[in-house]
């Protein structure tokens, strides 16, 4: 299932590459939450991409963690900017990664600029 992803994805199919990786994960091929938060990522769908990041990294796939820890930081970037919608994530972020409830209140107190 996961090689029907990639040959799909490769051939430029990107819906049926979802469902092939979507099966393959289901299947238990860890590395198939990776290819979907980046083609998700590729097609600007940012929340659909954080969440299958989160999910390879929640079954131990180290590529997807990394991607959630780089996500951390543009959304620390943005948020010392003052966007409003990177504090929030920020504070979702933390709650699913198991930080403090402390950690998870200060994003969500933080005052914009």
């Amino acid at each position: 299932m996961f090689n029907l992803g990639r040959l799909a994805d490769r051939a430029g199919r990107t819906d049926e590459a979802k469902t092939w990786y979507q099966h393959a994960f289901e299947a238990g091929h860890i590395t198939a939450a990776l290819e979907l938060g980046i083609l998700c990522q590729k097609e600007g769908q940012l929340d659909q991409a954080e969440q299958w990041y989160r999910r390879g990294a929640e079954v131990g796939d180290p590529k997807a963690a990394g991607r959630t820890a780089v996500a951390r930081q543009w959304w620390q970037r943005a948020s010392a900017a003052g966007h409003i919608g990177a504090l929030t994530s920020l504070a979702f972020l933390e709650t699913e990664t198991g930080q403090s409830k402390k950690q998870k209140g200060d994003w969500l107190r933080k005052p914009s600029t």
